[in-house]
């Protein structure tokens, strides 16, 4: 039979007292482990959620911008395929204007020499341009290109281009309405550009314009 002291009491206490300190000190850890990982847990949960909303966001976006792309695509493939009508639309608008011009000043008046009809200011035109060129053919291309622009001396258009050649900007010294200074006036803008007037007919026909 064991007999327990006093001591031996006091010994057994005291183990049994730091086992219960330990135990409880060991629930107080896995309580607090335990609380730890629910909230990490939960917040883990909340930052899945929130990264899968955040991608279904990107995604709508994503598919928003696909969308757009594809449509500013379709717009300039259809604006590619339809803008090259328009230059060919105005350039067979000019080219009408231009061949009915040539039409109309071509019908209008012809040269004296060897043609149906002259105009009053011819002989002018022929006195003032052997001044400058003695060839009978330049004589008559500087008579012709005054048939295709004007045959009456002081006539104005309605783009401002005056006198019997119709200069757009005339020297100041050119009277208008006076055919020999207006004469003189075309045959200074001829030499000057062209060299002579057979080179500025030929790019009248070919321009409608000299």
């Amino acid at each position: 039979m064991c007999v327990i002291n006093g001591r031996n009491k006091i010994t057994i206490i005291g183990f049994v007292i730091v086992l219960m300190t330990l135990s409880i000190a060991l629930y107080t850890v896995n309580t607090q482990k335990s609380a730890t990982v629910a909230k990490l847990q939960k917040k883990n949960a909340s930052l899945k959620l929130e990264v899968s909303r955040k991608i279904d966001q990107l995604k709508i976006e994503q598919s928003r911008v696909d969308a757009l792309m594809s449509r500013n695509a379709e717009a300039r493939k259809a604006s590619s395929i339809s803008k090259p009508a328009q230059p060919q639309l105005v350039s067979s608008k000019k080219k009408v204007k231009a061949k009915a011009r040539k039409r109309k000043t071509r019908s209008r008046v012809r040269v004296s020499r060897g043609a149906v009809r002259t105009f009053p200011a011819e002989p002018t035109v022929r006195q003032v341009g052997v001044t400058y060129w003695s060839d009978e053919a330049q004589l008559d291309a500087l008579v012709w290109i005054c048939c295709h622009e004007s045959i009456r001396p002081g006539a104005v258009s309605a783009n401002g281009c005056k006198g019997l050649f119709q200069l757009i900007n005339p020297p100041r010294w050119m009277k208008l309405g006076d055919a020999a200074s207006e004469t003189k006036a075309g045959c200074e803008y001829i030499q000057r550009r062209y060299g002579t007037p057979s080179k500025a007919k030929s790019f009248w026909l070919g321009h409608g314009w000299y």
